[in-house]
């Protein structure tokens, strides 16, 4: 797997590994709108910079095995200024990786990962204790990015 590309296709469960990108660097791509690239970095998580949440910049969190789209940990929550929308929003619960979580389901204005805006996007709130206090960003999903 070493120095591999490995591409996810979750709508067709299918998992693909190339020895080198699939996609052209050329700048002339036939549906540029389709895909996003962007550089990561690893610190404990594949983390990326190109993410805002309101038009606030943020630390975004690749996760692969997440069952949602957009989450934000306690910190980001209150970097963001967000913490009346997580009081105002529904509770709910998953079950993960740190066991059962309760958190809360509401919505934000915007959220941009590289050049793809979502309006108005459903986002959870992990709440303080889950086992999200430590990651600084907000996480979305492999597939909506």
């Amino acid at each position: 797997m070493n120095k591999r590309v490995v591409q996810i296709d979750f709508p067709n469960s299918v998992v693909r590994f190339y020895p080198r990108s699939p996609f052209s660097k050329s700048t002339g791509d036939a549906a540029p709108l389709q895909r996003v690239t962007m550089p990561f970095r690893y610190n404990e998580n594949v983390l990326i910079d190109d993410v805002t949440v309101n038009g606030k910049k943020i630390t975004g969190n690749v996760d692969t095995g997440a069952d949602g789209t957009f989450a934000l940990t306690p910190a980001a929550t209150a970097a963001l200024g967000l913490e009346s929308q997580m009081a105002n929003a529904e509770t709910s619960s998953s079950i993960g990786y740190n066991g059962v979580s309760n958190d809360r389901k509401g919505q934000v204005q915007n959220v941009t990962v590289g050049g793809i805006s979502v309006y108005a996007p459903t986002v959870t709130f992990f709440g303080k204790g889950t086992g999200r206090d430590r990651n600084p960003g907000a996480s979305t999903s492999a597939t909506d990015s």
